[in-house]
């Protein structure tokens, strides 16, 4: 009797590893068969490949070896002595609500995201501390400080740093935090102040940014229906396990489809992700600064060898490397940017902040930056952030 009470869910147990062994048998079998589209489907080994690849590129030595270019010479990019093993390059991103992606909290190579996917030391109080000026950091990677040692290198550290040894100037202690993400464009930026960052009680909110919208125009992609290189490995994913288990997935293009972007269309659309970013900041009273960030293509610096090579190197997306390309678009975006005339709005070129730089290297790529860099960005920041926060406050100091 004792055996019969054993022998059902013995035998029910069998049948059902039974199923799953079939069904992935079954669901590697398809995966193995060219898809609706005549692509293949990509196998568990492919899978695995591309997981180890997005998680190879979080650190810059990652990054640089699945590019296959060398890392010679970009240690003069800093101050000290790094280890590129542990410098953090794309980030861990995770799906974001209406953004798409954004940073996975918790620790990454070169320092920390918090709880509210932002890279600062701690989370963030929704209501601000008496006597503090709370300014976000927004845009893509170079905002994001991709390149940086340390979360207190990247851009939003060494300018936190500059405003609180002059505390006593302006009255106040100043919370500076990143608020960016590799690859995000101004739509993003646009999303994350409309939809986040207003709850934060921001004072002034700057956009270090600038380059993603003409890079992304480039590739013939609308900045304000894209899918980012996160977005499409999501997707990836979750179209190897539909196909391979059930035979369906959903379309990898977009149905408006690429089509070629001028530079006039990619400025009006930068003009108005700022425009509608400002006017929900006037909510709030707090100030928005756009600076157009420096890059190596518009920059008239005298470039090193090392940052000649990464000038003119084919991209792997495919991306035009001549000047005159992102000048154009550059150029664009510059006078849209400039003409807008609103409250609290400050509009900054930083385009030719390191002309005058000769015989040192300050760019990794084309937009990156190690420690130096982000500290020359941060200082002319702080320079164009003066009569900004004197506007605000009231300079009670020399």
């Amino acid at each position: 009797m004792q055996r019969q009470k054993l022998l059902f869910p013995m035998v029910l147990l069998g049948v059902c590893l039974l199923l799953v062994a079939l069904g992935g048998l079954v669901g590697y079998r398809l995966g193995s068969q060219p898809g609706p589209e005549g692509r293949a489907w990509l196998t568990p080994a492919e899978l695995e490949q591309n997981v180890r690849m997005m998680r190879d590129i979080e650190t810059l030595e990652g990054a640089f070896a699945v590019d296959g270019t060398s890392l010679a010479g970009v240690e003069k990019c800093y101050y000290d002595a790094v280890d590129f093993t542990q410098i953090t390059w794309t980030g861990r991103d995770m799906p974001t609500p209406f953004l798409g992606f954004a940073p996975q909290p918790g620790p990454i190579p070169s320092g920390h995201i918090n709880g509210q996917q932002f890279r600062y030391r701690q989370d963030v109080d929704r209501s601000k501390p008496a006597g503090t000026c709370r300014i976000f950091l927004i845009g893509g990677s170079t905002a994001f400080g991709s390149g940086a040692s340390t979360n207190e290198t990247t851009v939003a550290g060494y300018l936190e740093r500059c405003l609180n040894e002059r505390e006593k100037q302006y009255g106040r202690r100043f919370e500076v935090i990143t608020a960016a993400a590799t690859a995000w464009a101004s739509a993003h930026e646009r999303i994350l102040v409309e939809n986040y960052l207003i709850e934060f009680e921001p004072d002034v909110v700057v956009a270090l940014s600038g380059h993603n919208d003409v890079f992304w125009s480039l590739l013939n992609y609308n900045v304000n229906c894209y899918r980012g290189p996160q977005d499409a490995y999501y997707l990836q994913m979750i179209n190897s396990l539909l196909k391979s288990n059930f035979n369906d997935g959903f379309p990898d293009d977009l149905p408006n489809g690429k089509v070629p972007i001028s530079p006039a269309l990619t400025a009006a659309r930068l003009r108005r992700n700022v425009g509608l970013a400002h006017a929900a900041l006037q909510t709030v009273g707090a100030d928005y600064c756009f600076a157009l960030q420096p890059v190596l293509s518009c920059s008239r610096k005298v470039r090193t060898p090392r940052e000649e090579h990464m000038a003119s190197r084919h991209h792997p997306l495919g991306v035009i490397a001549h000047r005159s390309e992102f000048e154009v678009g550059y150029g664009e975006c510059r006078t849209a940017l400039s003409g807008l005339k609103l409250p609290r709005y400050h509009f900054w070129d930083l385009t030719p902040m390191f002309d005058g730089v000769s015989g040192q290297d300050i760019f990794i790529d084309r937009c990156h930056f190690g420690d130096r860099g982000h500290d020359l960005i941060a200082q002319r920041l702080h320079e164009l952030l003066g009569p900004v926060l004197q506007a605000r406050f009231k300079s009670v100091g020399p």
